[in-house]
């Protein structure tokens, strides 16, 4: 019964997201979801014939979305048979115009083709901080030596070395990580650290160590969604939740018996899980009035990117710093950066999950400007 509440919550709660809508000046309404928007330069809307309208940014004369403007997961069911879950990149530029960082968001389970996208991203930068759980490190970033362009080719050329990170068995006893593990091996996902090559010399590690990272666990909680799913309810909460089940119940016999495979409801409701969970992450930035888990996990992590990523701002050749890290982490890490005068100059949604029958290759968009 346990499983079937998770998946009763995620086909429930979240409900479908409304499409975007685009006014041009010439008075064309596009409907869809904007899934890249530069500063001074293009826009594109995913449609919901899988099909995308690309249009300068001049030519637009405003953008209704319903979307928070610090989430960085959604999910959006484009029509019946076609939806995704999908992750932001933002990026944003300091106010002298000389750096550039940008937020590519993780999530720790997601088709394959979404890491090939992540790491063709990442690998174009001058640094990558990442998400893994290490040793203390023994010198700070502004001392590192960066890989010739030379070097940074020979590294590329060489195959890639999946599955080596160590973060995975040090947070193993967070509960979200366990529920994505399973949902991988259910739904025929890749898990992050096989879908990933961290072995560049240009990527650190900014996180705690392990010592660190299992005394943050030992003194917080699990997450308030999970809790409040897999506790005993009150009569009320069970009997709401009695009505989920039932609903999710309808939606599963509608692949058996209806065009879906049975496998697409599954992974469409463990998909809307995903975004419900962060979108119910408190204040979407966690304040010092959260919980000891969000302010442990998110904050206690988020000081020592932010460290890493101040050693780098004396670096000269740190131009372009991307910071790959679970898509938890950025409301907060996007809103201290902007109190250090960086401003978004690109936004693009990386489709991480895609739910369809026969999934069509992914157009590539635009490069990421250096």
């Amino acid at each position: 019964m346990r499983a079937w509440n998770l998946i009763a919550a995620a086909v429930c709660c979240a409900g479908l997201a409304r499409a975007d809508e685009v006014l041009l000046r010439d008075g064309t309404r596009i409907e869809g979801k904007v899934i890249l928007d530069t500063k001074g330069g293009a826009l594109c809307v995913q449609l919901a014939n899988k099909g995308a309208r690309l249009v300068e940014r001049d030519e637009v004369q405003e953008v209704v979305a319903d979307d928070d403007p610090l989430t960085y997961v959604r999910f959006h069911r484009y029509s019946d048979t076609w939806s995704r879950l999908e992750v932001l990149n933002r990026t944003l530029e300091s106010a002298d115009g000389k750096r550039r960082v940008s937020l590519v968001g993780a999530v720790h389970v997601a088709d394959r083709r979404y890491y090939r996208r992540v790491q063709q991203i990442l690998d174009r930068h001058d640094v990558v901080l990442y998400e893994g759980v290490g040793p203390e490190q023994d010198r700070g970033l502004g001392e590192v030596r960066l890989p010739s362009a030379e070097r940074r080719a020979e590294e590329l050329a060489q195959p890639a070395q999946l599955g080596q990170l160590s973060w995975t068995d040090a947070t193993s006893k967070d509960s979200i990580t366990l529920m994505q593990t399973t949902m991988a091996e259910t739904l025929e996902l890749t898990f992050q650290k096989n879908g990933v090559d961290y072995s560049h010399s240009w990527w650190f590690s900014a996180d705690v160590t392990v010592e660190e990272l299992q005394g943050m666990f030992q003194n917080g909680q699990n997450s308030a969604m999970l809790s409040a799913l897999t506790a005993g309810l009150d009569p009320k909460r069970q009997a709401a939740m009695n009505l989920l089940v039932g609903r999710a119940l309808s939606e599963a016999a509608k692949g058996i018996l209806g065009p879906k495979p049975m496998q697409l409801v599954l992974k469409e409701a463990c998909a809307d899980l995903l975004a419900t969970q962060f979108s119910q992450l408190p204040d979407q930035a966690p304040s010092e009035a959260s919980s000891d888990f969000d302010r442990a996990i998110i904050l206690g992590r988020n000081r020592v990117v932010m460290q890493r990523f101040k050693e780098l701002e004396a670096h000269p050749e740190a131009r372009t710093i991307a910071i790959f890290y679970g898509a938890g982490h950025y409301p907060d890490l996007e809103t201290q950066l902007v109190a250090q005068g960086y401003t978004r100059v690109r936004d693009e949604w990386l489709p991480a999950w895609v739910m369809e029958p026969e999934p069509e290759p992914e157009p590539e968009l635009e490069p990421e400007a250096r």
